[in-house]
């Protein structure tokens, strides 16, 4: 289940502490419409559908590099 999310900027100009860009994920459930989604990195239908598919998924990938 996707609730509706609260209106703000589009994923496109999202931005960090530093003022720079964010990359964003995005849900498309909830009633966000594709044009609010278009500066995402990934678009997943549903928190189920990002989860199926996470290892694969940017953000997947982010938390499998190496820290230090």
């Amino acid at each position: 289940m996707c609730r509706r999310p609260a209106r703000g900027k589009p994923p496109s100009s999202s931005t960090s502490t530093g003022s720079s860009p964010s990359p964003a994920i995005g849900l498309s459930c909830g009633g966000t419409s594709e044009a609010e989604l278009r500066g995402a990195v990934e678009v997943y239908e549903s928190p189920r559908a990002l989860l199926d598919q996470l290892k694969g998924s940017a953000m997947g990938r982010l938390a499998a590099r190496p820290h230090g």
